[in-house]
């Protein structure tokens, strides 16, 4: 049986990424036996050149995508307008260069979703964490494929728990359609966790460092979706935070800065993350006789 529980709602907003440029590209499309090619304002360059194959049914070899500053992306700029101005080209034979307007680009994006996260923690007096229920909602807009099962998944990939249960759910609205910002997902579970971690640490009087110190998960722990964790750090980081001056003494009184008369300083914490790297690689070497590599 769990001492304490914490169970109420956690809401965020619709988010564009706000990156200073807006979708952009430029296609060349192939002439005499070259590639296409493709300057794209976008952080995925391999994304590019799969999306555009697929949907102008050519090799990947005919395709040949030349990376460019992009103005900023934050998760916004994967796949929207390449196939598009890619097609464009290959059916006109000629270059076609599109840019979005600021316009444009809040119509036609791809932002954050919003979201409603309803959370529900159980912990037994000395803080072990023993069960979590969750209900994650996303707005996904007027098309299905949100990211949605990712928040469901890093909400049960954080801290140790023996009792899960998450269940995660897209809402299809007459909305611009949704995608990333800072990590698929992972924000909207991270504020919802959080939150109701240190809430939960008020009703317990656990220090919330100590807390996450004893749950957190570490290498070699399995993540909800039954795969093992590489070293992500994630209990390192709390011990450094832990040790902090900043941390250590934030109990004491401080004084706000004369701009800031009236309102009152304090110090949080929180923790988050993102599985990348944890897919699986591959690479080859060659070593000569001399050494050199």
């Amino acid at each position: 049986m769990y001492k304490r529980q914490v169970e109420r709602p956690y809401k965020t907003s619709l988010v564009h990424q706000s990156y200073i440029e807006p979708q952009s590209i430029t296609v060349a499309p192939g002439v005499r036996g070259q590639p296409m090619t493709i300057w794209a304002s976008s952080q995925g360059m391999f994304a590019v050149r799969s999306d555009v194959s697929q949907a102008l049914d050519l090799a990947e070899r005919q395709i040949r995508v030349e990376s460019v500053p992009i103005g900023g992306a934050f998760g916004g700029k994967f796949g929207l307008v390449e196939p598009l101005a890619a097609a464009a080209a290959y059916a006109a034979r000629r270059p076609v260069r599109l840019v979005y307007t600021r316009e444009d680009d809040l119509l036609a994006g791809n932002p954050a979703p919003q979201s409603i996260i309803r959370l529900k923690l159980g912990a037994k007096r000395d803080g072990t964490l023993v069960a979590m229920e969750g209900k994650v909602i996303f707005d996904t807009g007027a098309y299905a494929g949100s990211t949605v099962f990712l928040g469901g998944i890093l909400l049960g990939s954080s801290y140790r728990c023996p009792n899960f249960d998450i269940r995660c759910y897209e809402v299809l609205t007459n909305k611009v359609s949704v995608g990333a910002y800072r990590a698929p997902g992972a924000p909207q579970a991270c504020f919802a966790l959080e939150s109701a971690v240190d809430e939960l640490c008020q009703g317990l009087a656990i220090d919330p460092v100590a807390f996450r110190l004893k749950n957190g998960l570490k290498e070699g722990d399995l993540t909800l979706d039954h795969r093992h964790w590489p070293r992500i750090g994630l209990l390192e980081c709390l011990q450094k935070a832990q040790e902090h001056p900043l941390w250590a003494n934030r109990l004491q009184q401080k004084e706000a800065p004369t701009e800031l008369e009236g309102w009152k300083i304090g110090i949080g914490l929180s923790a988050g993350g993102w599985p990348g790297g944890t897919e699986p690689t591959a690479a080859a070497c060659r070593l000569e006789t001399d050494g050199s590599l």
